[in-house]
């Protein structure tokens, strides 16, 4: 198996456990060999668009960890808790003054473009070579350094006399639960987050789902979806199994060379299986990028090119192998 499967993750469960699920109902079919990783961990509270990776898929973990997501997340104003959600106790903030749309519209404004964050003192960054979550646990206090992150988009959504929920659509190491705070601090207060559901990770949407009660049993293949979208963001070539094949080879390339054997420009189906994708003339001019994706003339992506010198270029990554998925029996060398 081969593709990407967005599921539907509800509260509760972990991402790993979304893993372990999806691992279970192929065993269920006597599939033992197709390894399974999901590409961005959401938070056991959090629910919503969880991206797992099958099969040689699970290489592009980079291509889909780096896309943007987007998320709408409700905040309690006047409230505040360790953790920043509703896994601590919530505690009332004295002296909180009244939660205003205009003030508030004001301050979203204030936190668009690259911002700097602390990430919660309950989070999986690694402090010491341990968790910051279970330093935390053991009221174990640690200095957690601030990140830089972009705040593409940021919309109020709905507003009452103690809840604002949002809409953002941000950088990957965004931290939600430190965003509201954030954002009530700047008025004067506090917040803790009370729901966040992801809506989006780069091309995978939320309405692509399969539901996360829906994993078993299988199938799935109206729900799998083209490994060519991890790198939609790429510079993507079909090219013919004699360039494949050196591509895979790790020979370096001139780029008038990967032209010759271009066969097309390819821009994936957003939601159509491997074997779907439009086609457009490829272009003679080099790339902006250093990185290329390669599709066969199956349209399956085998793998990304790279720049490593001036004009010569190279595997960076091979996804799929002619070992690992053949394209044809009689595939000639």
């Amino acid at each position: 198996m081969y593709g990407i499967l967005v599921v539907d993750k509800p509260p509760g469960p972990t991402s790993r456990d979304c893993v372990n699920e999806a691992t279970a109902a192929l065993r269920q079919t006597g599939d033992r060999s197709t390894k399974i990783a999901h590409a961005g961990t959401l938070d056991p509270l959090a629910h919503g668009a969880m991206v797992l990776l099958l099969g040689p898929a699970v290489r592009l973990m980079d291509q889909v960890h780096a896309f943007d997501k987007e998320y709408i997340g409700e905040f309690r104003f006047g409230f505040s808790s360790a953790s920043g959600d509703l896994e601590t106790e919530c505690i009332r903030v004295d002296s909180a003054p009244t939660l205003e749309r205009a003030p508030l519209l004001s301050t979203l404004e204030k936190f668009l473009g690259n911002i700097q964050q602390t990430p919660p003192a309950y989070s999986a960054i690694r402090i010491d070579g341990k968790r910051a979550h279970a330093h935390a646990r053991r009221g174990i206090q640690v200095e957690i350094p601030k990140r830089s992150v972009e705040i593409h988009e940021l919309e109020l959504l709905d507003l009452n006399a103690q809840t604002f929920t949002i809409r953002t659509v941000c950088s990957t190491g965004t931290y939600m639960r430190t965003l509201g705070s954030d954002i009530a601090k700047h008025l004067g207060s506090d917040a803790v987050m009370v729901d966040l559901k992801r809506t989006r990770v780069g091309p995978f949407q939320l309405d692509q789902a399969l539901r996360y009660d829906q994993l078993k049993p299988i199938p799935w293949e109206p729900f799998i979806l083209s490994p060519s979208l991890a790198v939609s963001n790429l510079l993507t070539l079909c090219v013919d199994d004699v360039l494949m094949r050196k591509v895979l080879d790790g020979k370096k390339l001139p780029w008038h060379s990967i032209l010759t054997h271009c066969i097309s420009q390819a821009k994936p189906n957003t939601t159509a299986s491997h074997t779907a994708a439009s086609h457009t003339t490829a272009s003679d001019t080099k790339p902006s990028s250093s990185t290329v994706a390669l599709l066969d003339d199956q349209l399956v992506l085998r793998a990304i090119l790279k720049e490593i010198a001036p004009d010569q270029w190279r595997c960076d990554k091979g996804i799929a192998h002619w070992d690992v998925l053949p394209k044809k029996p009689d595939a000639s060398r």
